[in-house]
């Protein structure tokens, strides 16, 4: 119940910023311009607390809604606008202006971004060095030859200081499937770079985890008995009469002798039921489960709930720590490319799904935000902050969506003005609301009957119980 309710706190705080960001492109632009401002309001409805402030005592409003915002400037088409007023009423500006003020919002979506990068890269961002522990058999960092020992200096020439480097710059590349190049330095020898072949990755599934999906695994298999330390209550090994000590013999007829076998043969038999052999107090036993399929971040995992007992971890086997900071300006260059790699590898997927490269089933709704909203939060304000500014560039982008009511819509209808030397006729205007007020209804709806799938149906979207 406390973490429903954390994640709900922390979606809405969130969301609030995101959207206080937003119309305060469109509020200070308009201002700027000579736009009179009636309202500001974070959050829609009913307003719950308001203030007013300013030579035009401009009402600042907090609205009982939190999922959006808008800011309310006077035009002659929403009431009645006295003479002295008619120069600062919006309808009466220059399609200059009015294009200026509409894409103020989601450009300021895009400035947060790079302030939120710029922040990060100036602080310094903790990461792991990217050290490779082990390459996996069968992948493409196999078949090209990487050894594992190395650090992973570049991608496809791009600095990588750390891990969330790596998985930053490989993100773009099976999006695309580009030609994919990783320059390894070997202890004590010379750098050398390996060209790996990517085309037979399957997007939606290895984008959830793009290292292990070329072959890499940042961290080294520890060699672990496969003895049980903990059994989560409510689950699969509770239910199967399984306890702290028991030592697993075999699943089925297969044996098991290190805890890092467990989860590949779980994942093979996901959903399947499966005889487990394990020893207590020095005596065999058999019993029978079935693995219990959860959705974490969009991937499904068959769960058995249980943990290990861990072994003290030898100093060569520790990751290394490391801080990647830049200096203000550097950072600020680099949070730029950031926003706009970012910006770009969004609208690529976006186009995959709207050709049907990419399954409908990715997209997200409001439960899937306030859910990562929660989990970055609890993982420290670094985490939050990359979250803030991913889905401040993804509220950038859908709202440049040439859809009416959006405003993308408004300024394709300024670009048709421009062009005709005309306003487009209110009913022109109403019927292209109309459609776009259906499309995102449509959008919507289909959002959260994915969010409702995904808590409901085991792996609803993927193809199988995925690879760890």
């Amino acid at each position: 119940m406390l973490s429903l309710l954390y994640t709900g706190v922390m979606f809405i705080i969130a969301i609030s910023i995101l959207v206080a960001v937003h119309e305060f492109g469109h509020f200070w632009v308009a201002k700027r311009l000579g736009v009179k401002v009636l309202r500001y309001s974070i959050g829609i409805g009913k307003p719950i607390w308001t203030w007013r402030a300013g030579k035009d005592q401009i009402e600042y409003a907090i609205s009982a809604l939190p999922l959006g915002g808008y800011v309310k400037m006077l035009d002659e088409r929403e009431g009645d606008v006295t003479e002295e007023d008619l120069p600062r009423a919006f309808n009466r500006q220059k399609v200059w202006k009015r294009f200026a003020i509409v894409v103020a919002g989601p450009l300021f979506n895009f400035i947060f971004a790079i302030f939120a990068y710029w922040m990060l890269f100036v602080v310094g961002v903790n990461g792991i060095k990217p050290v490779i522990a082990e390459i996996i058999p069968n992948t493409p960092a196999a078949s090209a030859g990487i050894s594992p020992g190395g650090e992973i200096i570049s991608v496809n020439g791009n600095v990588t200081p750390s891990w969330e480097e790596v998985m930053m710059q490989l993100w773009p590349v099976l999006v695309d499937k580009d030609p994919l190049t990783i320059t390894v330095k070997p202890e004590n020898a010379f750098t050398k770079e390996y060209s790996l072949d990517i085309e037979a990755l399957k997007l939606e599934r290895d984008l959830q985890d793009p290292i292990k999906a070329v072959g890499i695994s940042p961290f080294g298999r520890i060699a672990i008995p496969p003895t049980i330390d903990k059994v989560v209550t409510g689950m699969p090994a509770a239910q199967a009469g399984l306890k702290s000590g028991d030592r697993i013999v075999k699943f089925n007829d297969v044996a098991i002798n290190d805890w890092n076998e467990i989860t590949p043969y779980l994942q093979k038999h996901c959903s399947e039921p499966i005889t487990i052999t394990y020893e207590r107090d020095g005596k065999l036993n058999t019993t029978q489960f079935t693995t219990k399929i959860e959705t974490q971040n969009g991937v499904a995992r068959a769960m058995l709930g249980i943990s290990p007992k861990i072994p003290e971890i030898a100093e060569k086997d520790k990751p290394l720590p490391v801080v990647y900071a830049l200096s203000p300006w550097h950072a600020l260059v680099r949070a730029v490319e950031r926003t706009g790699d970012m910006s770009l590898m969004s609208m690529k997927l976006l186009g995959k799904i709207v050709t049907l490269e990419f399954s409908f089933r990715n997209i997200g709704g409001v439960v899937q935000i306030a859910s990562a909203a929660g989990r970055s939060a609890s993982m420290g304000y670094e985490r939050f902050m990359m979250f803030l500014a991913l889905v401040s560039i993804s509220l950038g982008i859908m709202n440049l969506l040439p859809v009416p009511v959006l405003d993308g819509g408004h300024l394709l209808f300024y670009v048709i003005e421009i062009f005709t030397g005309k306003p487009v006729s209110e009913r022109v205007e109403m019927i292209g609301q109309k459609i776009g007020i259906m499309l995102l209804m449509l959008l919507m709806m289909l959002a959260f009957y994915n969010d409702i799938m995904r808590m409901i149906v085991p792996g609803y979207g993927l193809d199988e119980c995925p690879r760890f």
